[in-house]
Parts: structure tokens; sequence; C-alpha cells
């Protein structure tokens, strides 16, 4: 995950950042999965989540990373020229949509910067990001 982070802050590509976000049919395994708690209106439910989704989770998602991406600019760092350094994380996750804050360590011209995100989850074995990044 941490390397693909690397690439969409290379290319400074909100969409290729957007592509690591769990995908809609990732959220409506999860939705399935607690059933119970939508009973009858589970498909009504996944039809709303999906209209939210397109129109309101991947542009926020999106927004987050530009945000982040003129945020370092302001603080010189030279997207195109980064190097991945190293990953941080302190937490695993507890059960299978848990997620946990993740550190991600990398250089630009000599200068070690991180970037936090607060809520990464591990969805069928892969690495997944949110809209909650920052630059720490």
């Amino acid at each position: 995950m941490a390397e693909h982070i690397v690439s969409a802050l290379q290319h400074s590509s909100a969409k290729e950042y957007s592509t690591m976000f769990p995908s809609l049919e990732d959220f409506n395994d999860m939705m399935k999965e607690s059933s119970e708690i939508y009973g009858t209106y589970l498909a009504d439910a996944q039809r709303e989540f999906a209209n939210n989704y397109e129109h309101k989770l991947i542009p926020t998602v999106e927004h987050a990373f530009e945000l982040l991406i003129e945020e370092g600019r302001s603080k010189g760092i030279e997207w195109n020229n980064i190097r991945y350094i190293g990953t941080e994380q302190r937490e695993q996750p507890q059960h299978k949509f848990s997620p946990v804050p993740v550190t991600i360590v990398f250089s630009s011209n000599g200068v070690e910067h991180k970037i936090y995100i607060e809520r990464a989850l591990v969805i069928n074995g892969q690495w997944k990001v949110s809209q909650f990044i920052k630059l720490v």
C-alpha cells in the first residue's frame, strides 16, 4: 500500500490514490456480513450507500489527497522527487474490518516527512486507504 501511495504522490494523482480506497464491492460485502443489522432493507441500504459512495465519499477521498498535495507544496515538498523510506504501524487490525493508523515515511530533497493515515483497513488481505490522511 505505501509504495502505491508514494506513486500517487509522485504523480500528484488523486485518482490513483482513490483506487486504493475500499471499492463499492468491498463495502457491499461488509454490509452483507452485517446483514442482520439491515434486515429486509439490505438492498435499499446498498443502493443508498452506492449513491453516497459515488457522489460524496470518493470526492471526499480525492479532495483530502489534493489538500495533502497542496500542503506539501507549501512546505517545499517536490512530490515528483520523493523517496519512500518506510512504514510505521503500531496497531494490528483487531477484526476483519477494523481500521488502524498507519504512518508513511518519505523524503524530499533529503528532508524526512511523514503522512499519517488515520483509518487504514485490511480487506481480503489487502491494505486500503481512507480519506483521513494528513501530513505530520
